[in-house]
């Protein structure tokens, strides 16, 4: 019997017998606990089914001899307990620990890839701590390879320490009979930094997925305003800027040999604050320094999303959307604030879906509004819960063996923010291999039908004469796609299918 391969994807990108759905990647941070009032969270506060996987940040290794440990001592043994302990409420549910991190540097990393003997006692020592405190494995976070106080050789060296660690790791599943532990890592959006420390292509095949970390784009060291965390390019950027955006981070690492299947794109749950130089200039790329620090964040520029809509709900404030990147800002006197809501993260979503990414990843799970502070979160984790609305995902299992489930909110989340939400609004970015953007007064296939979107709501649209292709359409804009080969379009899920299931007969 063969059932249906991709459903609710622009692009067929996972064509599995078994299902298809995306995962939900999130980090939990180890000092978020030590907040006060509302920004203290702890392990209780996290939702079992939120996330498909759960990354613990951070823990550390010593480079003289390779050894892993709890940077909080007992406290985060303690909290790595209860973390696993959410498993007895969300059996599927993956519990990683991450790695390094920026406060831990290069340095150190540099050291223990580039002994061979270090870096094998680093490699049994994550089996064994791994083991040892019931994680599902192991998240890289080195920041960054070949930067920072790394070496050039660095990325050599991080292509041979990820597959030592994949093949200890199966090893170990083949001697213990338990599911192989998971290797992933944390990757930088710059792309001068990815060049210079990362062998994509050999990385990626070790690595069961990637998280782009596509934020801190811009920030009050700038000098001027820019958006934490743009899914498009803004005309305000110049020269290597007009990369720092998540549409181009994702194509670079997918050009440079990391498959859609293994690519996790970031997204932020917080902003990073400006203060305007002239408050009568506040636009993108405004001259600006950096900004206050928030409430209970209380780091210098740097505002949770729950910090942010507390202060735009004070009033005194203006809400603007940027149209050309997708994301909002907010100004208050001489405060800027870049950061995502609702709609943003819809957007975000729905452009995900249509490039046929393998997923989300939040940092961090402490940063949205977990306790539902502002008026204008229906729910908890407000953020987080739009852009799994808006994905529409069904339980799947992927080819590796993960399991994933979603969180059972399926309907979209329809509340008002302080700015007016244009739910239906989808992002009109070109995209680079599959999809042609074409004029809105249509587009002719071989036996001259034209074909527009002008007048037709926003959705699919099988193509006239070709069962392969179809249209989507974009606020009166044409998009026309192809089915990946041997598939045809089915109107009837809206989704690329089996020829005799589709049943086209143009």
């Amino acid at each position: 019997m063969k059932v249906l391969l991709v459903a609710s994807l622009l692009v067929a990108c996972f064509v599995l017998s078994q299902g298809s759905t995306y995962r939900r990647v999130c980090y939990y941070t180890n000092w978020a606990q030590w907040r006060q009032g509302i920004g203290k969270y702890k392990v209780s506060d996290v939702d079992p089914h939120l996330c498909t996987h759960i990354i613990y940040a951070f823990a550390y290794f010593r480079d003289t001899d390779g050894e892993i440990y709890p940077i909080g001592g007992q406290d985060d043994i303690d909290s790595y307990a209860a973390l696993v302990a959410l498993k007895q409420q969300n059996p599927d549910l993956k519990i990683l620990l991450a790695l390094g991190g920026w406060n831990f540097g290069s340095l150190k990393f540099s050291n223990m890839v580039a002994d061979d003997v270090i870096r094998g006692q680093f490699v049994k020592s994550a089996v064994t701590f791994l083991r040892q405190h019931k994680f599902d494995g192991l998240d890289l976070d080195w920041e960054y390879p070949g930067s920072r106080g790394g070496r050039p050789a660095d990325k050599a060296n991080l292509v041979i320490l990820c597959q030592e660690l994949i093949s200890a790791f199966k090893a170990d599943a083949t001697a213990t009979g338990k599911h192989r532990l998971l290797l992933t890592a944390a990757v930088p959006a710059g792309r001068g930094t990815a060049m210079a420390g990362y062998d994509v292509k050999p990385i990626s095949e070790s690595l069961d997925f990637i998280n782009l970390m596509v934020y801190d784009l811009h920030g009050g060291w700038d000098g001027k305003t820019g958006h934490n965390s743009a899914l498009l390019p803004s005309s305000a950027d110049t020269g290597d800027d007009v990369y720092l955006n998540m549409n181009e981070t994702a194509a670079w690492w997918n050009k440079s040999g990391a498959p859609k299947d293994k690519i996790v794109v970031g997204m932020a749950t917080y902003g990073h604050t400006f203060t305007l130089h002239d408050p009568s200039n506040s636009g993108v790329g405004a001259p600006a320094g950096t900004g206050p620090g928030g409430k209970y964040t209380g780091q210098s520029g740097f505002w949770s999303y729950y910090e942010v809509c507390q202060d735009i709900e004070t009033g005194g404030g203006a809400v603007e959307f940027d149209d050309e990147s997708k994301v909002p800002y907010f100004v208050k006197n001489s405060l800027w604030v870049s950061y995502d809501n609702k709609r943003s993260m819809r957007l975000k979503a729905d452009w995900l879906k249509a490039e046929g990414y393998s997923g989300f990843m939040i940092w961090a799970l402490d940063l949205d509004d977990f306790n539902k502070v502002c008026s204008s979160s229906a729910k908890r984790y407000p953020l987080i819960n739009a852009i799994i609305d808006q994905l529409g995902e069904v339980p799947a299992t992927t080819p590796g063996g993960e399991t994933m489930t979603t969180s059972g909110e399926t309907t979209s989340e329809q509340t008002t923010e302080q700015t007016t939400e244009q739910t239906t609004e989808q992002t009109t970015k070109q995209t680079t291999e599959q999809t042609t953007e074409q004029s809105t007064q249509g587009t002719t296939d071989g036996g001259g039908e034209a074909f527009t979107c002008s007048g037709k709501d926003n959705g699919y649209y099988p193509h006239p004469s070709d069962c392969s292709k179809f249209y989507q359409c974009v606020e009166g804009r044409t998009f026309e796609s192809s089915c990946p080969s041997g598939l045809h379009w089915d109107v009837k899920v809206n989704a690329c299918n089996w020829p005799e299931l589709a049943g086209c007969s143009v």
